[in-house]
């Protein structure tokens, strides 16, 4: 009878230890995910998590502020939900393969500063920059994506504003200007240019420098010989 009171005694306290010590790992667990959690709803960066069939299971403040849409709104919808009306910087549609969660799906790997244009709910166009990588579990094997993208829409209008300005600058310029290939195509020329080789700007535009309008013919291959070596 001593036997089995002290065989019960010493399984109890092992059972009491190991039930402490499971506890014990789950508070610390639920903690770091809450730290985790809270982590990632104050980052400056929207933040969005996709599981395997690419559907969105987390969204923060960030990416939900940045798109005007509610947390409500976006979780359960897909990458590749046409709501997103994807383009590039230049206004181009993005397949849904072409995606940066799409890729990373595709080949497993991450990809970085992929720039594209998503649609706001107001109806404006969002430029963002977008990171994305696979989620992988303990076997490495990919349950998923995350995506952390910033809004560059500001940056955007500055530098397409710098570009304006630049080509007026070059439009207006009292030098005359020509910007072609390595074959010598022109694919540029302001108005003086124009003014002073007296060609007009559809004859230079699409033509070969040096332009017949104002070089003698028996001069025109050795002149695009140069442009070709750079000279």
């Amino acid at each position: 009878a001593v036997y089995i009171v002290c065989t019960a005694v010493v399984i109890y306290a092992l059972v009491r230890r190991g039930v402490k010590s499971l506890r014990a790992k789950e508070t610390a667990l639920r903690e770091s995910e809450d730290r985790l959690a809270r982590i990632l709803e104050t980052n400056a960066s929207g933040v969005v998590v996709f599981d395997t069939e690419g559907r969105i299971t987390f969204v923060n403040h960030m990416a939900c502020r940045v798109l005007g849409v509610d947390r409500a709104q976006i979780v359960g919808r897909r990458y590749d939900d046409p709501v997103w009306d994807l383009t590039d910087v230049g206004g181009a549609p993005i397949l849904p393969g072409e995606s940066p969660v799409a890729r990373v799906r595709a080949t497993g790997m991450p990809v970085h500063d992929v720039q594209f244009a998503a649609r706001h709910t107001n109806g404006s166009r969002v430029f963002l920059s977008e990171n994305a990588a696979p989620l992988l579990d303990a076997s490495g094997s990919m349950v998923g994506v995350v995506a952390s993208f910033v809004d560059i829409t500001e940056r955007k209008k500055i530098e397409d504003l710098k570009v304006h300005k630049l080509l007026l600058a070059v439009e207006q310029s009292p030098s005359a200007i020509v910007i072609t290939d390595l074959d010598g195509n022109v694919e540029y020329a302001n108005a003086r240019y124009t003014s002073m080789s007296g060609c007009t700007l559809k004859e230079a535009i699409g033509g070969t420098m040096p332009h017949l309008c104002m070089t003698p013919e028996s001069h025109l291959e050795e002149m695009r010989a140069a442009i070709r070596s750079g000279k």
